[in-house]
């Protein structure tokens, strides 16, 4: 007996390898399928704003979380939109004397329907176009909307202009708008473009960074630094392809500094 036992022992490892293989399915050893599609990494669309941002690098104090988005996000599902954590949004209204984003009346009619979403409209300054004429164009496209949030003006390009040609000419800018809305104007812009180009005589308007860091880099003595646009990648359900995150970074942790309370 012991003979044909050593005969076949060296056969059991084998045999014990075949049969888990063939009898796998029926074993217990995994976790339910319930808790392992939890512990499954979420399909980028689905991922919260709040999770994109901690995997950037964010503090998790910072809790309020928006986008912002023009003609190149193209047609946005803001019903699916809805079904996330973004709690604000920004769209491009208008650019210089003559544009009009494309999307900004579609985007707008659909946001004007709901009241959970917060939303603003925003003007990119050309630095060198009358900016009297920009402010009426802004001002055209936006006056049948009631927007919650403060009028911004997105200033990042010189077109050669020196920096005092731009401070006077975004003051013309900002004092229309603000006469018109009775809302000053929030400020987007990097670090190195205000620094040089903007500065301490726009202190008394809300700040909005850019700023694509793992930390942000603040301008150096901002005074009103109140959101950041973190990144230019996200992806948010509803939009196609990728689209700017932006966060409060200062407050309450609400939108009430960003409000237009008119």
């Amino acid at each position: 007996m012991k003979e044909q036992f050593d005969k076949y022992i060296e056969y059991l490892p084998f045999v014990i390898l075949v049969a888990f293989i063939v009898w796998r399915p029926t074993f217990d050893f995994a976790t339910s399928s319930d808790e392992h599609v939890s512990a499954t990494k979420q399909p980028l669309k689905e991922r919260p704003l709040a999770v994109q941002y901690i995997q950037h690098g964010g503090d998790s104090s910072h809790k309020v979380h928006g986008i912002d988005v023009s003609y190149d996000q193209g047609v946005i599902d803001w019903t699916k939109v809805l079904e996330t954590d973004v709690a604000f949004v920004y769209l491009k209204a208008t650019d210089g004397m003559t544009y009009t984003d494309p999307m900004f009346h579609r985007h707008m009619a659909a946001l004007a329907k709901q009241d959970t979403l917060l939303y603003g409209a925003y003007h990119f300054f050309e630095a060198e176009d009358d900016p009297e004429k920009q402010a009426e164009n802004y001002l055209r496209q936006v006056s049948e909307y009631s927007p919650h949030l403060l009028p911004m003006v997105d200033v990042e390009v010189t077109k050669d202009q020196k920096p005092e040609e731009i401070k006077t000419r975004l003051k013309v800018f900002s004092d229309k708008v603000e006469a018109a809305t009775g809302c000053l104007p929030m400020i987007y812009s990097y670090r190195s473009f205000w620094d040089l180009d903007i500065g301490p005589s726009f202190d008394h308007h809300v700040f909005w960074l850019a700023d694509y860091a793992k930390k942000m880099d603040a301008p150096k003595n901002v005074k009103n630094l109140t959101l950041w646009q973190y990144s230019d990648r996200g992806s948010v359900k509803g939009i196609t392809g990728p689209v700017d995150l932006d966060v409060v970074t200062r407050g309450d942790n609400s939108l009430n500094d960003i409000r237009c309370a008119k």
